[in-house]
């Protein structure tokens, strides 16, 4: 996801390009990995020198950028709401393996369940999702 794919999204779904969304945008699409809006608000915090950043703008803005499909959800069962950069027609998904001891997190690109989820569309079936979760001990804690 670059810039102007993700500025397209947003004025494409009617909403104004305002300098804290972007400066928000910028932040987001600097994310290397999977990450929380703690995460956001630090790399926020570093951008405007110390300023700050409202807090309000950056939890109502998430979600916008998850409903317009620049960033995705990423679940792992641990109560911390985290996100990923979507990718290009943001319907790739992908699961991931949590480490057990260090809670390092991992993508897992392959998905068996795809074929199945098919099959629950053909039977009438709408918006069919699915939610797969691997735990384990990963090699540097094993």
């Amino acid at each position: 996801m670059n810039e102007e794919k993700a500025l397209s999204l947003l004025s494409d779904s009617g909403l104004r390009i305002t300098r804290p969304r972007r400066l928000l945008l910028k932040a987001v699409l600097a994310m290397q990995t999977h990450f929380s809006a703690g995460d956001v608000l630090a790399a926020l915090t570093k951008m405007e020198k110390g300023h700050g950043f409202d807090l309000v703008t950056l939890y109502r803005n998430l979600p916008v950028f998850e409903e317009v499909g620049i960033i995705c959800r990423a679940d792992f069962s641990d109560d911390m709401i985290r996100y990923t950069l979507a990718h290009a027609g943001h319907d790739h998904h992908h699961h991931h393996i949590v480490c057990r001891s260090c809670q390092k997190v991992a993508p897992v690109d392959l998905c068996l369940l795809e074929v199945q989820q098919k099959a629950l569309v053909k039977m009438g079936f709408k918006d069919v999702r699915h939610r797969l979760e691997f735990s384990g001990i990963c090699r540097a804690c094993s």
